[in-house]
């Protein structure tokens, strides 16, 4: 062996594990060397049944100068299976050698679909054929020898080693090497025992495959009623673990013997088989019962009463059960908690009742009620609550705080209550101090603060906030006084409506009703002129519902709107607005107006006296005693009228006229005969 070591490393010698796709294994025994080889994929393997396998052998040297002369010799030059033809006897003797053939010459199904449907049909028939072939030849020598898999070496000499290489013709440098030592002789061991697991009147063996080195490929289970007694195979056909390829499955074998009772001992044993179909010595057996996994019914009925509001009295019914051992009672502060038991032994199987004196009426206290069989299985009652009546309510939540931001987020605060039986707070609101507090948050509050999300659009400008504490018993405290927290107002204010405007002269009297908005702080009065341009003539308290505008100018016209503003600095629309037109003073008549008879021009002068300047005077005559009628304007004052007749009377009067138009009293009237000189008033 040491020297096979040496030619190994120096590489004269092929080594067995180089990569191949044929895999070579050998056993020695007393008068000869078995050979099994497989190849490592189904490609592979349809390959070797038509090209044949050719088998070399090499004796190792037993010193370094027989290296000059060491070569390979021929076992066998084309191992290839047997015909078709020459199956028939195996076929009929070993179910095995009949699943070799089916593998090898059955006729495979037609694959349908397109091309690559086909491709994958012909290939997943191929590797199943592969699968049932290499099993065979695993399970059964015969098998193996027909496929062409296996070959036994008569002629190898005691005493001396041997490395064997085989290959498929055609494919150069794939083979596989085994080395071979006469002097060592194989004895296959036993398989490691395996582990029994107690069920419901069955057994479960477990067991490692990869734990084995000696490779078992499949395993038999034998069981007897007694350690040395006779062992019945329960597996008639060999047991085989398979391993999932996606790698999720157990690397551990279960085989479940269903054997109808409990407490009774049964024996099991593994035999193994491996690659060359021998089976292995038994293993040694272990021990294994089937086990009352069954739990009792549970218990029914559960009430619990309160006994002076200090104890509780629980009790129950129970379904007959032949094997039950006694009761545990437990008690827990939540439902979905573990339950703690109250006594350290069971109670009486006659026990139907149980009175708990420690519970703490400030807690929850939920209560199960456990059976227990002669077996150690447990079935639980549903649990239960017990009742407290809840005289003292917890204390008063203090220093409530809160906040509204500008998206109408609340954020409230409190500090927390100091009671072991505290479960929760609720918050209460009202839009006034007056009104109803209403429950604002349906579930408990856990924490000690709460948020909402406002809608702001609304007239009411504040909201008040309440909280409470609840126990266990749901009983609530005093609630806190009341916070009052101011929204954001996002809600313009209402304008004033004028009710009322009296001009008088160059004076506009006005009368108004204020905006309703209850945050109103300050009133505005604007007027716009002629050119639309808007001034504010004054800011008022939300009391004051008059102004009088003394600044108008003569006759002109002027608007007036009224705009609110309330304490957040929001302003209203212009209010719907009112117009005014302002008074004219009337202009002075002229005085002293004259009217003289021109005898050397023919005409007839006017002359008079107007304390206004920069004025237009309209001239009115008549002739005779005929109405007045406008005749000629002037800006000075003085006029000659050059179109008159001799011995005609002519009347003559004298209007005012300023330059936006105003006019005064028509003038005295003056009258006077051409032809004379004389003057009439």
């Amino acid at each position: 062996m040491t020297l096979l070591l040496g030619l190994l490393t120096a590489g004269t010698l092929p080594a067995q594990n180089q990569p191949s796709n044929v895999h070579l294994i050998s056993r020695v025994t007393k008068n000869e060397i078995k050979l099994r080889w497989a190849p490592t994929d189904a490609e592979t393997w349809r390959e070797s049944t038509v090209k044949g396998y050719y088998l070399l052998r090499a004796t190792v040297p037993t010193d370094t100068l027989g290296l000059a002369t060491y070569a390979y010799d021929t076992l066998a030059n084309m191992i290839l299976p047997l015909p078709s033809a020459q199956w028939e006897k195996l076929v009929d003797e070993d179910t095995y050698c009949a699943a070799a053939w089916t593998s090898l010459y059955e006729k495979k199904p037609a694959s349908s679909g397109n091309l690559i449907q086909q491709i994958k049909q012909q290939d997943d028939i191929l590797n199943k054929a592969y699968f049932v072939a290499m099993l065979a030849a695993d399970q059964s020598q015969k098998a193996a020898n027909a496929m062409g898999l296996q070959f036994t070496d008569k002629t190898a000499v005691t005493g001396k080693q041997y490395i064997y290489k085989v290959g498929i013709h055609g494919l150069k440098n794939d083979y596989s090497t085994t080395y071979a030592d006469t002097k060592t002789i194989f004895n296959l061991a036993s398989p490691l025992p395996p582990v029994s697991i107690s069920k419901e009147k069955s057994i479960t063996i477990k067991w490692d495959p990869s734990a084995d080195q000696w490779g078992y490929t499949t395993y038999h289970v034998e069981r007897s009623e007694s350690l040395e007694g006779s062992y019945k195979r329960l597996t008639s056909t060999p047991f085989l673990h398979l391993q999932n390829p996606n790698g999720n499955s157990s690397e551990y074998s279960y085989y479940t013997d269903t054997i109808g009772v409990n407490y009774k001992v049964f024996y099991y044993r593994l035999v193994g088989i491996d690659p060359f179909g021998e089976e292995s010595i038994p293993s040694v057996a272990v021990a294994g019962m089937g086990k009352d996994l069954t739990p009792p019914p549970s218990p029914e009925h559960l009430t619990a009463t309160t006994i002076e509001n200090k104890m509780v009295k629980l009790e129950w019914s129970q379904p007959a059960c032949p094997d039950i051992k006694g009761y545990q009672i437990s008690r827990a502060e939540d439902f979905e908690a573990t339950f703690t038991p109250l006594h350290a032994d069971l109670l009486p199987i006659n026990t139907l009742e149980f009175i708990d004196s420690t519970p703490n009426p400030a807690l929850n206290n939920y209560y199960l009620v456990s059976v227990v069989d002669t077996a150690g299985n447990v079935n639980h009652s549903e649990s239960i609550y017990a009742f407290f009546k809840d005289n003292t309510p917890p204390p008063t939540p203090t220093l409530l705080t809160g906040r509204i931001d500008s998206t109408g987020l609340v954020t409230l605060k409190w500090n927390k209550v100091a009671d072991p039986a505290l479960i929760g707070y609720r918050v209460y609101y009202s839009n006034s101090p007056n009104h109803t507090f209403i429950m604002r948050s349906g579930d408990l509050i856990t924490d000690t603060f709460y948020q909402e999300k406002l809608f702001l659009n609304t007239l009411s400008e504040r909201i008040l906030y309440k909280v409470a504490a609840v126990d266990i018993g749901y009983g609530h405290s005093l609630p806190t006084a009341a916070l009052e927290l101011k929204k954001p107002d996002k809600i313009k204010p209402a304008s004033g409506c004028f009710k009322r405007v009296e001009v008088i002269d160059q004076s506009a009297m006005l009368t108004w009703a204020p905006g309703s908005s209850s945050d109103l702080v300050l009133q505005e009065l604007w007027r716009e002129n002629d050119l639309l341009q808007k001034t504010k003539m004054a800011s008022f308290d939300n009391a004051t519902t008059t102004y009088t505008d003394t600044t108008l100018a003569e006759g002109q016209s002027y608007t007036y709107y009224l705009r609110s503003r309330d304490d957040d600095g929001l302003y209203s629309d212009f209010s719907t607005p009112v117009s005014v037109q302002s008074s004219q003073k009337e202009l002075a008549a002229v005085n002293d107006l004259q009217a003289i008879w021109n005898e050397e021009s023919k005409s007839i002068s006017l002359k008079w006296y107007c304390p206004t300047k920069n004025v237009q005077y309209i001239i009115y005559r008549s002739i005779g005693d005929g109405a007045l009628i406008t005749y000629d304007n002037t800006s000075t004052t003085d006029f000659t009228d050059n179109y008159v007749s001799e011995s005609t009377k002519y009347r003559y009067a004298v209007v005012v006229m300023d330059e936006n138009g105003r006019q005064s009293g028509l003038s005295a009237i003056t009258e006077v005969m051409a032809g004379k000189s004389q003057l009439t008033k």
